[in-house]
Parts: structure tokens; sequence; C-alpha cells
């Protein structure tokens, strides 16, 4: 938890001091997220999670990225999961000359609470990821904070995530975010509202900051009724 938190912070910290050009993108993202239970054992919970998401932004003409994921997750405990993703993903650059990436994902996640009304999560992913004309690894590590059991109508939360690509670019991606979850009528369903303020670094190894809304929107029944326990 502590080293992660420390690269976290110095993700951060990089990423405000690094310089950047001055103009900035603004997007908008759409996500749809079902998380499905499907066995409850001894062992643990196994569930199949599909997740869908839409990036939208003046330099694409329409949808600039389409990301289909699914895979299981397995959570042994309260306090640890473990996913395994296969991800289609499609591509229209700016330029007009779409593509599609494939990724393999491993993803392991921590949480638990510090006090009453925090809570934490800290999420690791190990990608591998598939273009056209190369193969690449990647390695992301995000941390979150929730404010939970308040007076409140929505949970607020904050985060941010590194990314670094160990065989080539090295660090070259810092996402932070702000935002609220909902929990809405009906059992299992969400909906988060979020501004993120990204950093990424573009082929001229320059750095871009660019400023996102994300609309996402969450179906994760219980167990109980799903399995009729």
């Amino acid at each position: 938890m502590r080293l992660n938190t420390i690269l976290i912070l110095i993700g951060l910290l990089g990423g405000l001091l690094l310089p950047s050009r001055a103009n900035a993108d603004i997007e908008y993202w759409q996500g749809f997220t079902t998380l499905m239970p499907l066995q409850e054992e001894a062992w643990g919970k196994l569930s199949f999670q599909s997740f869908t998401v839409a990036q939208m932004a003046p330099r694409f003409d329409g949808i600039g990225i389409l990301r289909f994921s699914n895979g299981p997750v397995w959570r042994p405990t309260p306090f640890f999961q473990l996913g395994a993703y296969a991800d289609l993903i499609y591509i229209e650059a700016p330029a007009g000359h779409p593509t599609q990436e494939y990724r393999l994902n491993l993803e392991p996640l921590f949480l638990g609470n510090v006090g009453e009304h925090l809570r934490w999560i800290n999420r690791s992913r190990v990608e591998y990821r598939m273009f056209p004309d190369r193969n690449s690894w990647r390695l992301r590590n995000k941390l979150r904070f929730d404010l939970i059991h308040t007076e409140l109508p929505f949970v607020p939360f904050i985060d941010n995530e590194v990314f670094v690509s160990p065989f080539d670019k090295g660090f070259d991606q810092n996402r932070s975010r702000i935002g609220a979850q909902w929990q809405l009528p009906g059992s299992g369903q969400s909906l988060e509202l979020a501004y993120q303020w990204r950093w990424r670094k573009n082929a001229s190894e320059v750095w871009d900051s660019d400023h996102i809304l994300m609309l996402f929107y969450f179906f994760n029944p219980p167990f109980q009724e799903a399995s009729g326990r």
C-alpha cells in the first residue's frame, strides 16, 4: 500500500511539473459495466464482467475509441479480487486511418477502509497490447479514495492512475479524477460522474493535457439475488 501510494504521488507530481503544450483537448467518455455473479463457493465468488466505453473528442470524427472488455473476476476475500480480461478496441485515428488493438489484461485489486468514512481501492493492471504492426507491455496502477457513510446523497471520490510502458515509452500517461457516485433505484445499480485531467506523452515526446467528462453506469446484482440463495 505504501509503495503504491508513493508511486502514484510521484506520477501525479511528475505530470504537474512536466512541460506541456498550450493547447488541451476536451473529451467525453460514456461507459457501461456489468458484473454478473456466476458461482459462490468456499473458495470465493466468481463473476463475469463486461465493460464497454466510447470516447469522443473534437479531434475525431464521431466516436474516437470504442472498447469492449470481457472476462472472469475471482474474489476470494472481501479485500481482494483478481480479474482476467480480453479487450477489443477500435481506434479512429485523427488522420482518418482507423485501426484496432487487442489486449490481454491481468488485474489484481485490493481494497479496505481507513476509519469509518474513508474507503481505499488499489487496482493494478498488466496489459499485453497487440497492434497490427507491433506488440507491447504496459503496467497501470490506480489508487482511489471514497468518502463513505455520510449524509450526502452520493459518494464523493478522487483517484489517480499512472501508466508505464517498461520496454519502450516508460512513464507516458497520468490520469487524475474527481467525481461522485449515486446509487440508483433497484439493487446493484449505480451512476458515476467524474472530471478527469489526463497527461499523455505524444509521438514528439511532448506532454499534452486533456480535460475529460466521464459518465459510467454500473449494474452489479448481488449474489443472493442471482443465485436464489
